[in-house]
């Protein structure tokens, strides 16, 4: 069982940042789209030996102004919110994982499944694009941090894996060419196509 109002570290760390430079929620969101390190903040923050340096946020709203093009984060979610969702999502995987009587599975003979691989620079535009980024992981790393331990359990399985480099702006045009939003069923399809392509065989969609 989860302990009462534990946080993870990657998360603490944001909120030691957040109360130290006395961020709000909306500017710890978009420092953490923007992929800043939450231990480099201190370095941007303005000092009195520094008083050419814009306030902390409000050169966080003009960087993210300028990458996304829009004032503030759609959806805003404090840290600790973030927290107790993961707390959650995770005593339910754990709950699942009591409750089988027998290991999953392994994919038929033959059968490759594909599995994505996004580079870290398009991650911002990525998350952009689709319709679904409210579901989606806020940075690379958390992403990456999930994909991995989802293709371990794959292996272990004895899953034939076939990783694809997706280019997010060719993932855009093939799903504006389809007439379909970038969403989770539209990555999945595109995905096993490229992977098809690439292995010439039997491919199954992302699980």
């Amino acid at each position: 069982m989860s302990k009462k109002g534990f946080v993870p570290e990657r998360l603490r760390v944001w909120i030691e940042a957040r109360d130290r430079l006395h961020l709000s929620h909306a500017h710890v969101q978009m420092a953490r789209e923007l992929g800043f390190n939450p231990k480099s903040l201190r370095h941007l923050a303005a000092t009195d030996a520094e008083p050419w340096k814009a306030p902390l946020p409000e050169y966080l709203e003009h960087l993210y102004r300028k990458r996304f093009s829009r004032e503030r984060p759609e959806v805003v979610r404090p840290l600790e919110e973030l927290a107790q969702r993961e707390a959650e999502r995770k005593a339910v995987r754990r709950a699942l994982r009591a409750e089988r009587t027998a290991p999953a599975p392994a994919p038929a003979t033959g059968m490759v499944i594909a599995v994505a691989d996004y580079a870290p620079e398009q991650w911002p535009r990525f998350r952009e694009l689709c319709v679904d980024r409210e579901e989606m992981a806020l940075t690379h790393a958390e992403w990456l941090a999930t994909g991995e331990r989802a293709l371990a359990d794959l292996r272990a399985r004895g899953a034939k894996v076939q990783v694809v480099k997706v280019d997010v702006e060719e993932l855009a045009r093939w799903c504006r060419e389809q007439g379909r939003p970038l969403d989770g069923p539209a990555r999945a399809q595109y995905l096993t196509e490229m992977a098809r392509r690439a292995a010439g065989g039997t491919v199954a969609p992302p699980p």
